[in-house]
């Protein structure tokens, strides 16, 4: 029977909010260390995203039709 990898992974290395995810996973649901990355990428990649600077935000322009929600969301996936 494979180690999951819930089984071996140190919970002493999370804290706060990652710590309380990390222990509402079930070990069958991750049985690989890929599987326990991607779903810790999956969870926490907004952290690792950089908003855009003041200088980036003052070049870019809307178009006629774009309303301000969808032009920061286009400019957001485009930096």
């Amino acid at each position: 029977m494979p180690v999951t990898a819930i089984g071996v992974f140190s919970q002493d290395s999370l804290a706060g909010a990652a710590l309380d995810w990390y222990m509402s996973l079930k070990a069958a649901d991750i049985p690989t260390w890929a599987d326990l990355s991607s779903k810790f990428i999956d969870q926490y990649r907004y952290c690792a995203e950089t908003p855009p600077t003041l200088l980036e935000l003052s070049t870019m322009e809307m178009t006629e039709d774009q309303g301000f929600e969808a032009q920061g969301c286009q400019n957001r996936d485009s930096t």
